[in-house]
């Protein structure tokens, strides 16, 4: 197996992009290991680099898209899973033209010149269908990738965290939070009538200002409890009754362990996205609008006084993601590496 030509990820990850796109496929990347050669092309700014290290995912670091092309071409790779929002055309043109290509993203912007689409809901965009070819999907709950470490929470320990005289909510806004919506939601749970213990999770790329958060937190009438984590992060969060989330792989995880969620979308033409966990009852999602956080923060306060709300919202998480995503997708992929 180790003189066969590698399967090779092209992922971006930087402060813009944030860290989702990497996480998902080193997931993959892991379940990958015993069926295939594989190899991991990152693009970005360097973040993340601390998870492939941890991974022991072999790995080139490129600059360019077209870097990267020169890379998947000197690899010989069969298959290449791009995990990006964007990608340069020429640059993929050139790869595609000798290559099986997949995408774990369904917001690629070439994602309709892909060969195959790995989804993780059987919600599609209405864009999909206005895009002329498009690539087979293997879609549904089944495919979401979440990380094989994630716990479930049982109903009873979720009952005695609700029974708490003070709620505890987790916020999560994303392993960058470029708009420092972490910091404005702090600023308004400081007015808000009900009193809470917050649990703030800061990912790894994020740079914004310590200080003014922690100030912030210092002289907020709730009780704040920071953590700056990343695949250790649920360990805290699960004891939370309810997570603020901006969307993501964050919601999926979050269903899957059985914790209800808000998430303030930074995109309108995402919601698809999490319009199945909507419609199961697991979370609720609020548009990007300027008044979205503070309809999330009145909401919460809802939740605080009618909490038996949030105990239906966790029940309808129980059974709902499968398990072993990950693995799915690895062995659809080696199959087609296999295939060629």
């Amino acid at each position: 197996m180790s003189d066969s030509p590698p399967i090779l990820f092209i992922v971006r990850a930087s402060m813009r992009d944030g860290l989702g796109h990497l996480v998902r496929s080193l997931c993959v990347l892991r379940e990958l290991l015993p069926l295939a050669p594989i190899h991991l092309v990152l693009l970005g700014d360097g973040s993340g680099s601390h998870l492939v290290e941890a991974a022991g995912v072999p790995c080139t670091r490129c600059e360019t898209d077209d870097a990267a092309e020169a890379e998947a071409l000197r690899q010989k790779a069969r298959v290449v899973v791009f995990d990006t929002l964007r990608f340069e055309d020429a640059a993929f043109t050139r790869i595609a033209n000798a290559k099986v290509t997949v995408s774990l993203s369904p917001v690629f912007s070439i994602m309709n010149r892909v060969d195959h689409l790995f989804h993780r809901t059987e919600k599609e965009s209405p864009a999909w269908n206005r895009s002329g070819p498009f690539p087979k999907v293997h879609k549904g709950l089944r495919y979401a990738v979440l990380p094989s470490w994630l716990k479930r929470v049982s109903t009873q320990n979720y009952r005695e965290q609700l029974q708490e005289d003070k709620l505890a909510v987790a916020i999560s806004m994303g392993g960058t939070d470029a708009p420092n919506r972490t910091l404005a939601l702090l600023k308004l749970f400081g007015k808000c009538p009900v009193r809470l213990v917050l649990f703030v999770a800061l990912g790894d790329a994020y740079t914004h200002s310590y200080e003014e958060l922690l100030v912030t937190a210092e002289h907020n009438r709730q009780e704040v409890i920071l953590l700056k984590s990343n695949e250790s992060m649920w360990r805290v969060l699960k004891n939370a009754s309810l997570l603020l989330c901006a969307g993501g792989l964050t919601t999926y995880e979050a269903a899957y362990i059985g914790l209800p969620s808000i998430n303030i979308l930074q995109h309108a033409e995402w919601a698809y996205l999490f319009e199945e966990l909507v419609e199961r009852g697991a979370c609720l999602t609020f548009p990007p609008i300027e008044s979205s956080l503070e309809m999330a923060v009145d909401r919460v306060c809802q939740f605080e006084r009618q909490r038996n709300d949030l105990l239906l919202m966790h029940q309808a998480t129980k059974r709902l993601i499968p398990g072993n995503g990950a693995r799915r997708v690895a062995k659809h992929v080696a199959q087609l590496a296999h295939a060629r």
